[in-house]
């Protein structure tokens, strides 16, 4: 398997641009204002989330020793979090990390796999599937992590939130 990089297609012109370079560089997803980039990169010895402008420069580093997976990262709909999977062994949580500060958190952590998660449109909520009730479930929790509320009780695979009617 080669070198992971994240590049750049401007579909106006053809143009490509590969913006990052050190180590192997995956998964990344825009800000919300199109101002930055989230991706994962084990650049610093291991698999953590990055942040860089468009153009690949101002690389910054949003965790350390998380163990994020290739998921893609999801922003909040402000753009001031943004939350990742961790894998714990063979068990995969949820984090979050703050945009401003670096601050991170764990949104969903059990025994049982957490994950497939998305932001409410609000921001207030983020849906995800968990195994801790014996199947993949769906839940969803503030988006401090308190107040977990299962949602279904068949598995369920891909949560999305929809507008009201």
């Amino acid at each position: 398997q080669g070198k992971q990089d994240v590049g750049i297609l401007d579909v106006a012109t053809g143009a490509f641009e590969l913006v990052t370079g050190e180590g192997n560089n995956e998964s990344p997803t825009w800000s919300p204002d199109g101002s930055a980039i989230a991706f994962v990169s084990d650049r610093d010895g291991a698999q953590d989330l990055y942040l860089m402008r468009p153009d690949g420069q101002d690389v910054t580093r949003l965790t350390v020793g998380a163990r994020v997976t290739r998921d893609v990262s999801r922003w909040s709909p402000d753009g001031s979090r943004i939350a990742f999977q961790i894998a714990h062994g063979e068990n995969y949580d949820i984090g979050l990390v703050q945009r401003s500060d670096r601050r991170r958190s764990e949104l969903a952590s059990s025994s049982a796999y957490d994950g497939m998660y998305t932001w409410s449109p609000d921001g207030g909520h983020i849906a995800f599937v968990s195994g801790r009730g014996g199947s993949d479930d769906v839940y969803t929790a503030d988006a401090d992590g308190q107040h977990s509320l299962r949602l279904t009780e068949t598995p369920s695979l891909n949560p999305a939130w929809g507008s009201p009617r």
